[in-house]
């Protein structure tokens, strides 16, 4: 009588879970140099996958994904020294976030929020640039590229 129990509780709890119990979500670092640092979050999500690589020095990326459904994914490369990434996306559904930075000093903010449909692409080739862009609301499309010393995009999109 026991095992029928175990068995019925069992059934009862996927049953109630739904497609969440069998969701994934993968994370992977590649690091090369030295001092470089990877953070990778992951909370709640449905089908998600967040990828850092890094080659030098004193790189920090950073990468958060909660409360996601399908198909989210955030990309980050870094080549250099001294880069610095943060890419979050919350409560989103298919949303790409992609950031490769080349050279030294670079900052890239990348936030996807409240939406689907989502595509943001940071490229910075040399120093001492800042990239930002924000998206909340569904089917955006925001890409930041810049080459050179001391540029500065700020890319702000709300709206459905």
């Amino acid at each position: 009588m026991k095992t029928t129990l175990c068995a019925i509780a069992s059934g009862l709890a996927l049953a109630f879970a739904g497609t969440a119990a069998f969701a994934t979500s993968t994370g992977s670092t590649y690091q090369g140099g030295y001092n470089n640092d990877a953070e990778i979050s992951q909370a709640y999500n449905g089908n998600a996958t967040a990828t850092i690589g890094q080659l030098g020095a004193l790189n920090v990326a950073k990468a958060s994904q909660d409360y996601t459904g399908n198909g989210n994914d955030i990309t980050v490369h870094q080549f250099g020294v001294n880069n610095y990434s943060n890419s979050t996306q919350s409560h989103t559904t298919n949303a790409k976030s992609t950031t490769d930075q080349y050279g030294f000093d670079n900052v890239a903010n990348v936030h996807q929020s409240y939406g689907t449909n989502q595509d943001a692409t940071a490229f910075q080739v040399g120093c001492n640039n800042t990239a930002n862009i924000s998206q909340m609301g569904s089917s955006l499309n925001a890409t930041a590229m810049q080459w050179g010393v001391r540029n500065i995009s700020t890319i702000t999109q709300r709206g459905y």
